[in-house]
């Protein structure tokens, strides 16, 4: 082995956003001059450089390079230990490479923004806002939301009240302002506030916002009624001295000399239906259907539901599809044995606002066919309700191209679509 090296600093100590070097020594103990160039190994690799990054070394002397460690302020630099390696490749025997390795602790560090969606609110008795919470951190942080008034005129309820926040997430709160007084009347009243966003050991953020109340009585109201009152007054005066004696007085003269002739017409229509009635029954005996006024036969009733059939209703059953970009998957719903299934409604959803298709399959031919950026939520209410026989299967298969913003709670970006049924089961005895 000609070749040694070493780290002079094997364990170093930064936090993200920082720089430390350590110094790597390289002896050449052959009989030739050798240059060597050199690689970073482990998870520190993509923030850690070796300057330079080659060198040549005389026999019998050694030589210095600077392995600089440059670690981000991002959330995906994990805090603690971090091992790394640096591989030391001779030019001329490539055969004899040397590892030296070291570690590097990374300190943890918490970076917390916060919005307010909307700043201002409006409503009689309460309003809704929404709060994003954005762990730019590198650790996981627990925060509760709390909100606070000058006046002591608010009352908060947020849901949650507290909230896990993985590093490099958003995660959502619905916080509902209620006014602890009712405005009846008057002018509107805007009722300023804050809203605490608190994690452990941290230093809180604090969010400004307002809310208006407006009175339940708008101040038009009075003049409002009023004038309807005006108004309903003198339409009725209109109708009843002017307008209805005129209109009975018209109606009476055009309707009397018709309905005379009416009355005539259908009692001449009477006799005549009561003398075909007459020939029908000679014509057609009993028990034999009668005519329909088109001329055709009256179709029998519906046979009856064969008797022991139990009929129920479909307990809302969920296909669930998953993938990964490129890829595609399909779940699939059989009807159990001897019972048919009858979907009269089909929910679909695609609540990550992936890219890709979406088919509805039933009994292996296409049904439905969406591209999945065209929809969120599409609500189907069936005319014609999808019969599955028994053991026959509806199936939702997912194209994923491009999966959207990642639900909270799921640990890996896939794309995924949802299937809700509805409807009734007939089951054979």
């Amino acid at each position: 082995m000609t070749t040694l090296a070493r780290l002079e600093t094997p364990a170093l100590d930064l936090p993200p956003g920082g720089e430390a070097a350590a110094l790597l020594t390289i002896r050449n103990t052959g009989e030739i001059v050798e240059a060597y160039h050199f690689e970073v190994l482990g998870d520190a690799a993509q923030w850690t450089t070796v300057e330079p990054p080659a060198v040549s070394v005389f026999p019998g002397t050694e030589e210095q390079a600077r392995v600089v460690f440059r670690p981000p302020r991002a959330p995906w630099v994990a805090p603690g230990e971090t091992p790394f390696a640096v591989r030391v490749i001779p030019t001329e025997r490539p055969e004899e490479v040397v590892v030296p390795e070291g570690v590097v602790q990374v300190h943890p560090f918490a970076e917390t923004t916060a919005e307010i969606l909307p700043r201002t609110s409006r409503g009689r008795r309460s309003a809704k806002h929404e709060i994003a919470i954005d762990n730019r951190g590198n650790t996981p942080l627990k925060v509760g939301v709390n909100g606070t008034d000058p006046d002591g005129a608010l009352v908060f309820t947020a849901r949650p009240p507290t909230l896990a926040v993985p590093p490099g997430e958003a995660v959502f709160t619905n916080l509902k302002v209620k006014h602890r007084r009712t405005l009846w009347r008057g002018q509107p009243v805007t009722r300023p506030f804050q809203v605490l966003i608190v994690a452990d050991s941290h230093p809180p953020v604090t969010l400004d916002g307002a809310t208006l109340q407006d009175p339940v009585i708008p101040r038009w109201a009075g003049r409002a009624l009023v004038l309807g009152l005006v108004c309903l007054l003198a339409l009725a005066g209109i109708w009843f001295g002017i307008l209805r004696p005129t209109i009975r007085s018209a109606a009476e003269n055009a309707v009397s000399k018709p309905l005379r002739a009416a009355e005539k017409k259908a009692t001449a229509a009477q006799d005549t239906a009561k003398r075909a009635e007459t020939k029908v029954d000679t014509a057609v005996g009993p028990g034999r259907p009668l005519p329909t006024p088109s001329g055709g036969v009256r179709p029998p009733p519906p046979p009856p539901v064969r008797p022991g059939t139990v009929v129920a209703p479909l307990a809302e059953d969920r296909l669930e599809a998953v993938a990964a970009s490129n890829q595609v998957v399909t779940d699939t719903f059989t009807a159990p044995e001897k019972t048919t299934v009858v979907i009269t409604d089909l929910i679909l959803q695609n609540p990550q606002g992936d890219i890709g298709r979406v088919d509805v399959i039933v009994d292996g031919r296409v049904q439905l066919t969406e591209a999945l950026a065209n929809l969120r939520t599409l609500d189907l209410h069936l005319v014609s309700p999808v019969e599955l026989a028994p053991e026959k299967s509806i199936r939702i298969r997912l194209t994923c191209t491009t999966p959207g913003l990642r639900l909270a709670g799921t640990s890996t970006d896939r794309c995924r679509t949802f299937l809700t049924m509805a409807g009734i089961t007939r089951r054979a005895p």
